[in-house]
């Protein structure tokens, strides 16, 4: 007589090899859940640093009535004075935002590895921003709108830069 079914020990062979399988890939997933997690952190704290540097720049502007100059900036005067975040100090990547142009803002990162390097500008492919790589240090920039209303374009002196009143 012929038995139909599965026998124990092939039913607990299965599920040995489910095990095993699902021993590999878990960690593997977890893995990778944090890299997406840090990878969002990093474009949130990105764009934190930049909408405080244009707070900053467009501050010393109203101030000095010209867009030709930029105001001395750190991490730390953007923390205190700009509305950065203070968590951003304690974030595992070095961040220093400079002022390429008026116009243009960079936030410089440095990597220690290739492997990172290839993941940060992997993460801002997808956003607005524009990556250049200089030796360790990869450069996220931001080139911002010069005149933003039409009572600016009226009042600017494109030679030198500032608002004629």
């Amino acid at each position: 007589m012929k038995q139909q079914g599965f026998s124990l020990v092939s039913a607990l062979l299965a599920l040995v090899i489910s095990a095993s399988a699902l021993a590999m890939i878990v960690p593997a997933l977890m893995r990778w859940g944090e890299r997406v997690s840090e990878t969002r952190q990093l474009i949130f704290t990105v764009d934190d640093v930049f909408s405080s540097m244009e707070i900053a720049a467009r501050e010393h502007w109203s101030v000095t009535g010209c867009q030709n100059t930029t105001p001395a900036i750190s991490l730390n005067s953007l923390v205190q004075h700009f509305e950065l975040p203070v968590e951003v100090s304690n974030l595992p990547w070095q961040f220093v935002p400079s002022y390429r142009t008026p116009w243009q803002f960079v936030v410089s990162i440095t990597t220690p590895t290739l492997t990172t390097q290839n993941r940060i500008i992997s993460a801002f492919t997808s956003t607005h921003y524009l990556t250049e790589v200089s030796g360790n240090t990869v450069n996220i920039i931001l080139n911002n709108a010069v005149i933003e209303s039409q009572y600016q374009l009226v009042n600017f002196n494109a030679q030198s830069q500032c608002y004629e009143q």
